[in-house]
């Protein structure tokens, strides 16, 4: 039970509920069955009938298989935390602070527990219910990926990556961030549950567009502007000059344009 080879892996299908003929995801049984007795109104939003906003589990620590941190709200509440945990692994991937809580949502999203990614948080759990029984500590941890995004991988507590306890509205800090010598961009997916990485911009910016169809196009938009400017600094550095008519080249350009919208990110027939 306690070894990491008889773990799940990321992709595994989430626990399901059922009950007669209706069955949802576990995490939702449970945030539903948090608060008892509901209404018969409340049943009928539970079970997809009537006029009312759908209703969701959100997972406040933004990992799906947590059946402990899950707020029972509005499905476009849930949407909007996506926000949250691209900061928070933002912030870490930029080597800086990382508040506990954010400042906009109630329950308040846990912004340290989305900084890790999910082979992290399975890593250390383990980690502590061995220690709890007694086991070999070595056997809990999960090796490095090849591709890892942050400076850190954790799987023990206290975590390494920068966090603090300070009021949540600052959410930036203003300390520097180290950066050694500037390399070609690698760009690693803001809202894949795996770790994604691309080499170039178009190949993300084209996942982007036909892998996230659920994901605002506001919250692409930006990750698109984010990674332009990357692109932008390197080819600027590196080889500009040689790179005039090339087509990303020309849509770093379309990206400082204040008309950038989603149409023209359609219209680059990205694959």
């Amino acid at each position: 039970m306690f070894d990491l080879d008889n773990c799940p892996s990321g992709q595994a299908a989430r626990l399901r509920y059922g009950f007669e003929d209706h069955v949802t995801a576990y995490a939702r049984a449970l945030a539903w069955f948090g608060k008892w007795p509901r209404s018969g109104l409340e049943h009928d939003n539970f079970l997809g009938d009537g006029d009312n906003k759908p209703m969701d589990a959100s997972h406040v620590c933004h990992h799906d298989a947590c059946i402990i941190h899950v707020a029972y709200e509005p499905a476009y509440m849930n949407q909007e935390r996506k926000e949250c945990c691209q900061i928070a692994r933002r912030l870490r991937q930029e080597e800086k602070d990382i508040p506990e809580h954010c400042s906009t949502h109630s329950p308040p999203c846990l912004l340290q527990h989305a900084a890790l990614r999910t082979n992290e948080a399975f890593s250390i759990q383990f980690d502590v219910l061995r220690q709890a029984r007694g086991l070999s500590r070595e056997a809990s941890r999960f090796r490095r990926p090849r591709r890892h995004l942050f400076s850190t991988f954790e799987g023990q507590l206290p975590c390494r990556f920068p966090a603090i306890n300070v009021h949540v509205a600052n959410l930036v800090t203003d300390r520097p961030v180290s950066r050694g010598k500037r390399g070609k961009p690698v760009s690693f997916c803001v809202f894949c549950k795996s770790i994604k990485a691309f080499d170039t911009a178009a190949g993300y910016w084209g996942h982007l567009v036909n892998k996230h169809d659920g994901i605002d196009t506001s919250m692409r938009l930006d990750e698109i502007r984010r990674t332009a400017a990357e692109w932008t600094v390197y080819w600027e550095e590196n080889s500009d000059g040689g790179k005039r008519g090339h087509a990303t080249k020309q849509r770093l350009e379309q990206v400082k344009q204040a008309g950038f919208d989603w149409d023209v990110v359609l219209a680059w027939e990205l694959r």
